[in-house]
């Protein structure tokens, strides 16, 4: 039985006459309370202290007999620590020979991606194998690196070896694969470039044997004033590398120079680094302006430079030289596509700043690396 009541006190905060429901139990009967008369007094769950007990009493049995039984074991066999380290090697052996085994796959299987290899062209790895005489994973290892551009810990994880290995591996191995892939840079010769000459040459520059032009390396900035003065470049604005680089009208590469420092200028390379030597008589040679100061030196081999006319700031250039320059412009892009697939190796990037450590000046690693680059 219930009833409303109202508040005895009213707050001074209402200002009207508001109805609070209050229940308030009139019955005599407490319906939800429980009197016990009886003197035993009884649980209200009885069956979950009993479950409880039991389940006690079974677990401190089961777990004494075990105990004991490991006690027994523990005192008839005892691991020593020899044996713990020795479960940790064979771990870690599986793990590397996974990770190596992982590593491989993948570069069998996307060899474009992390060695530069197309894939119809991957039987230039089974020939390094056969003629190098190095193991697999050393040409992996090697042709990634420069790919790449990883770390040494990170090939040393990837092929499960240490990073000192690695580093021993990649400097070992370089040498011997530049030596014969140096090999498949062969001189261009009149008769078969003629043959695969392009339309766009034909009716102008039928007589071009190759294009010239001049790829920079950025490297650390040396230690020694000296170097970093012979390294400077003005048109990069940093310390670098500079090779002389030359293909033929189709695209193929016939020539690469060895790594001058930065400050040498176009002439000077062409002069000292053999590309006059391997020059046959009467062909013309394309290249840009910076190039006009070599005229007279294939002059003297009997060769003609093709290059777009010199402009003045003071004199109005005519219309037959903007159009042969267009049409110069237009055909040297062979050689600047050439420079582009190598930009694609992590190492020749624009940004690449190598360790001037691993490149001493002018012959180097770097050397052997671009050689690699141009094969691949």
């Amino acid at each position: 039985m219930t009833t409303q009541a109202r508040p005895k006190v009213r707050s001074k905060k209402v200002q009207c006459n508001l109805h609070f429901g209050v229940t308030v139990g009139l019955s005599p009967f407490k319906l939800f309370e429980t009197v016990q008369t009886t003197p035993i007094k009884k649980t209200t769950e009885p069956t979950a202290s009993v479950k409880s007990v039991c389940e006690s009493l079974i677990w401190s049995t089961t777990s004494e007999e075990s105990c004991e039984k490991d006690s027994d074991s523990i005192s008839n066999y005892s691991v020593s620590c020899k044996e713990v380290d020795g479960l940790q090697e064979k771990e870690k052996k599986q793990f590397k020979n996974a990770c190596l085994k992982c590593t491989v796959q993948k570069l069998q299987y996307r060899p474009r991606l992390y060695m530069g290899l197309p894939d119809y062209a991957f039987y230039t790895f089974k020939l390094l194998q056969k003629y190098c005489k190095i193991q697999n994973m050393y040409i992996f290892l090697t042709l990634k690196k420069i790919r790449t551009g990883q770390s040494l810990t990170s090939l040393a994880d990837d092929f499960g070896t240490s990073e000192a290995n690695a580093s021993k591996i990649f400097s070992k191995s370089l040498p011997v694969i530049s030596k014969y892939l140096r090999k498949c840079i062969l001189t261009a010769q009149p008769t078969s470039v003629k043959l695969n000459l392009p339309l766009a040459f034909r009716a102008r520059y039928n007589n071009v044997l190759c294009i010239i032009d001049c790829l920079e390396i950025e490297i650390e900035k040396p230690s020694d004033s000296v170097k970093q003065s012979l390294t400077w470049s003005e048109y990069k604005k940093c310390n670098t590398l500079k090779y002389l680089i030359s293909c033929t009208p189709d695209g193929i590469v016939n020539f690469i120079s060895t790594g001058y420092g930065g400050r040498t200028s176009d002439a000077v390379i062409v002069e000292n680094c053999g590309l006059l030597e391997v020059l046959p008589p009467g062909v013309a040679i394309m290249a840009d302006r910076g190039f006009k100061h070599i005229e007279h030196l294939l002059v003297t081999k009997g060769c003609v430079l093709v290059r777009p006319p010199s402009v003045s700031a003071s004199l109005k250039s005519s219309k037959a030289e903007v159009l042969e320059t267009k049409r110069i412009a237009s055909l040297r892009i062979h050689v600047e596509r050439v420079i582009r697939r190598l930009r694609e190796f992590t190492f020749l990037t624009p940004h690449a700043c190598i360790d001037n450590k691993l490149i001493p000046y002018r012959v180097s690693h770097g050397d052997r690396r671009l050689e690699v680059y141009q094969e691949l």
